[in-house]
């Protein structure tokens, strides 16, 4: 999906709402209708179903993706979550939903190759919801 900028952060590549690793459609890791702009810290939740044996091959890949979007494209970072059978979800949180939009992935070699892995070790990855925060209440570590 180009927002006239090229593809953003935030839609890694963007055509549908989920995938399936083996078959044809692409990843989407955002919505596929724009939403107004805000200056309020803004939140993406993430559910991968991982390929059995290709969990610790996922959580490498997916470290090293959230390294470099935090690093090349300004996201806050990002939590991994595991549940059972393989699935886990990701809560990422960006300053805004215009920074979301205005980050680029083009010419990142590093996060397009780390992308590629996560890709391939999960079975479907989908966006289970996005939003602005409303009450921080996460306990910041001394």
């Amino acid at each position: 999906m180009s927002n006239g900028r090229g593809h953003a952060c935030r839609n890694y590549i963007a055509r549908e709402r989920s995938f399936v690793a083996s078959g044809s459609r692409d990843v989407v890791l955002g919505p596929s209708k724009p939403c107004a702009m805000t200056e309020k810290p803004h939140a993406i939740l993430y559910v991968f179903q991982v390929k059995k044996g290709q969990e610790a091959a996922f959580e490498v890949a997916w470290a090293d993706v959230t390294r470099e979007i935090h690093a090349k494209c300004g996201s806050l970072g990002s939590r991994l979550h595991t549940w059972v059978g393989g699935t886990y979800w990701a809560y990422a949180q960006w300053p805004s939903r215009e920074a979301l939009e205005n980050a680029q992935i083009e010419g990142h070699e590093t996060l397009m190759e780390a992308r590629k892995r996560m890709v391939e070790a999960c079975e479907s990855m989908e966006v289970f919801g996005e939003g602005n925060i409303v009450h921080d209440l996460f306990v910041k570590e001394a």
